[in-house]
């Protein structure tokens, strides 16, 4: 079985204000994204009675989303940048899809947009992209389709 190959809709990202997610908020000229990284916290519960380190699962963390895109107009930008200067919850809800267009990965969830950097402002031959950075808040779920209203 081959790997998953990045082509034209296998990789789609969504962020909106309201939820469920709506089409409208499909993001465009996306170049790249991260998924949520989860990882649980660890707790230290060792004592005297110990005979080595003991430890407890603590709470999940599911860290930060990245999210690239091109920069071609300022529609995107500006509501990225909004969602960023507002403090505004945002959903959001990534996948990645076969060539069949399955769903293979589907994450969703909420956060906050902590940043939106635009990179490439430089002389020569270069792209202008700008990058969204979103601190996860709460639980990380999976998810199997894309919105279709």
């Amino acid at each position: 079985m081959a790997a998953i190959v990045t082509r034209k809709g296998s990789c789609v990202a969504y962020v909106g204000a309201a939820s469920p997610l709506k089409k409208i908020d499909k993001l465009t000229n996306v170049y790249s994204f991260t998924t949520p990284q989860s990882q649980a916290g660890e707790i230290d519960v060792t004592d005297f009675d110990s005979e080595a380190k003991e430890f407890e699962t603590g709470m999940i963390d599911n860290g930060e989303v990245t999210i690239v895109q091109n920069l071609v107009s300022s529609t995107q930008y500006s509501k990225m940048q909004t969602f960023c200067d507002s403090g505004t919850t945002i959903h959001f809800a990534l996948f990645v899809k076969d060539k069949t267009g399955a769903v293979v990965v589907g994450r969703k969830g909420t956060g906050v947009v902590k940043s939106v950097n635009i990179e490439g402002a430089e002389a020569g031959d270069n792209k202008m992209t700008f990058t969204s950075t979103i601190r996860v808040s709460g639980a990380v779920t999976n998810i199997t389709a894309e919105p279709t209203s």
